[in-house]
């Protein structure tokens, strides 16, 4: 479903991404592991067309995004939900949803959406009117994954939704995820929490200093204790 192949980015002189291939298959949730700065968000930044690479290409169900702006990269299938969560904070919990759903013209369809992010996770479903910004962080992140499936995304990219969350909130977050997987979406999984990551994934990449050091499924690199150190 999603290729990239020898992706390179830079900003001036510093080499951020370096010759990085990835391969995302339907209905897989695929990690990408790496400790801040090691250039997972360029490469998101990159599948969302925020960031033109110096070279390589990201195709997406064997199309090559290049001239694809990032509007058209939502309707294409592609759902990134960012790192920090962008939400509108003194809108409500219902109305971010619908921010989240704006490119799709059925109703019908995005009343279905909104209570499938309800089902996934029912606090949302409580807090429905409540202001965004006034969620605690772990229902924030909630609702940004939520917001995430409202476009009916085919390929959903989380960039650290466990970044700064209690672990019973991180918990939530991987069951969600498990829901999303037996559901057949397709995720990429962008995390520092190789716990986490472990558990839901079924392959990994590890990235360093901006190029992939290590892929396996997620069993081997488990079982590896070598492998687990380039985790810490």
């Amino acid at each position: 479903m999603l290729e990239v192949e020898n992706l390179t980015v830079r900003y001036g002189p510093f080499l951020a991404v370096d010759e990085v291939a990835i391969r995302v298959e339907a209905g897989e949730i695929v990690g990408l592991v790496g400790a801040n700065g090691a250039g997972k968000s360029s490469i998101v930044k990159t599948i969302g067309g925020v960031v033109v690479p110096l070279r390589g290409r990201v195709d997406f169900e064997g199309q090559d995004l290049a001239a694809v702006p990032p509007h058209r990269r939502i309707r294409l299938g592609i759902s990134i939900v960012p790192e920090g969560r962008g939400l509108f904070p003194r809108m409500s919990v219902e109305e971010n949803l619908l921010m989240g759903g704006y490119s799709l013209a059925d109703k019908a369809q995005i009343a279905r959406n909104i209570e499938r992010g309800f089902a996934l996770f029912p606090i949302l479903a409580e807090r429905r009117w409540q202001a965004a910004g006034t969620l605690s962080g772990g229902q924030q992140q909630m609702l940004a994954v939520a917001i995430g499936l409202m476009s009916d995304p085919k390929l959903l990219v989380l960039d650290e939704p466990s970044l700064g969350l209690a672990p019973i909130v991180i918990g939530e977050i991987g069951r969600a995820l498990k829901s999303l997987r037996g559901q057949g979406l397709t995720v990429l999984l962008v995390e520092q929490n190789a716990k986490l990551t472990c558990n839901v994934s079924d392959r990994i990449y590890i990235v360093a200093n901006g190029a992939i050091q290590h892929h396996d499924v997620s069993a081997n690199i488990l079982s590896n204790r070598e492998i687990l150190e380039l985790l810490i």
